[in-house]
């Protein structure tokens, strides 16, 4: 799979409800392109990492208990 960042918006809804994807792994891939960028482009004015990996947590544990994601 290319690196998660890089999918298109349905592209990774696709892979996340195959189960190709969690939720943690795209938010961390974004972290990870935003840390590496973000001295350049200075898009963030504030960013919670941790409120944002929390949530993608919380997501992956009601797609595993299969809880419609709305």
């Amino acid at each position: 799979m290319t690196d998660p960042h890089k999918l298109t918006a349905g592209q990774a809804s696709a892979a996340l409800q195959s189960g190709r994807l969690t939720s943690e792994a795209l938010i961390r891939s974004c972290l990870a392109r935003i840390a590496a960028r973000d001295a350049d482009v200075e898009a963030w004015a504030y960013l919670d990492e941790g409120q944002a990996l929390a949530a993608a947590r919380a997501s992956d544990v009601k797609r595993a208990a299969g809880t419609p994601l709305g």
